[in-house]
């Protein structure tokens, strides 16, 4: 409360806003930069928006019915250029018990499960990435925003069963059903050397994986001291993470983040077709 009331750059003259997506997106760039209006032209990040802004404005656009992505702001950064890539809120796709249940492995976790059965029951095929966060973050708010994702992801959910003398499958549980709080871990690095350490935290994360135990996903927050810059560390089980999935599951942990930090529901993009309906549908498709 200190500090001078911030000021922003002038709004950019211009046309007018184009009635329905375009103004729509012009009033959603207003209300989170707080500022009085945008015009259709003007850049996001030149009226002071930045990425945790960005998770902010997907979030409030998806509450309007609009459907776009941070890359998408990063890459449009206008209300005009965003109105073209922008879609409807698509309408309501499968019930969500259809996510719920067994889920037989895909041919690659079944390849899987030959080569290395004894590791990947014992949680040793795992991905990490590593993130910079404000100084000052949060751990039980962390922590709300973790179970939100898992919450939203079906797969974080599944457990590993591998019955004897028989085919191995996935198990997913129902949203809220998985106690996610002792994923989430604080180490304290003040002091020392974040690189070091961060390299220690991820594969002591690794290492606490359990598939057998529907233990997927790890969440560490390296912290640096509250003026410092910190790291999050997420580390999941290679069964329900690859390369590909990341560009997701990070955008969407700062997006929940961000919700819970200002008291917002968490809103994130609908998953769509299940990964429980999507791995039988492969397992069909390659057994024609």
């Amino acid at each position: 409360t200190a500090l001078p009331a911030p000021e922003y750059p002038p709004v950019t003259g211009g046309r007018a806003a184009v009635p329905g997506v375009e103004q729509a997106l012009c009033d959603l760039f207003a209300e989170v930069l707080g500022i009085g209006q945008a015009g259709p032209e003007d850049s996001f990040f030149d009226l002071g928006g930045d990425s945790i802004m960005s998770m902010q404005l997907v979030s409030r656009a998806r509450q309007a019915g609009l459907v776009i992505s941070a890359v998408d702001v990063f890459e449009r950064k206008t209300p005009a250029a965003l109105a073209g890539v922008a879609g409807q809120e698509p309408a309501a796709g499968e019930a969500a018990e259809a996510a719920v249940g067994v889920v037989p492995l895909t041919p690659v976790m079944a390849w899987l499960a030959e080569r290395g059965g004894p590791q990947l029951a014992a949680g040793r095929f795992a991905q990490w990435a590593v993130a910079q966060v404000p100084g000052r973050l949060d751990l039980p708010t962390l922590a709300t925003a973790v179970a939100a994702v898992v919450d939203h992801h079906d797969a974080l959910r599944a457990r590993l069963a591998c019955p004897a003398g028989a085919q191995w499958y996935l198990e997913i549980p129902p949203r809220g059903s998985v106690h996610t709080r002792p994923w989430v871990t604080r180490v304290d690095g003040r002091g020392l050397a974040p690189d070091e350490l961060t390299g220690q935290a991820a594969r002591a994360a690794a290492g606490r994986l359990d598939p057998c135990s529907g233990v997927m996903l790890q969440v560490t927050w390296v912290d640096l001291g509250p003026d410092v810059p910190g790291r999050l560390v997420v580390a999941a089980h290679h069964l329900v993470v690859d390369g590909v999935s990341w560009r997701v599951l990070l955008p969407d942990l700062a997006a929940a983040y961000s919700a819970v930090v200002s008291g917002e529901p968490v809103l994130l993009a609908p998953a769509g077709t299940s990964f429980r309906s999507w791995a039988t549908e492969q397992i069909g498709r390659a057994h024609v």
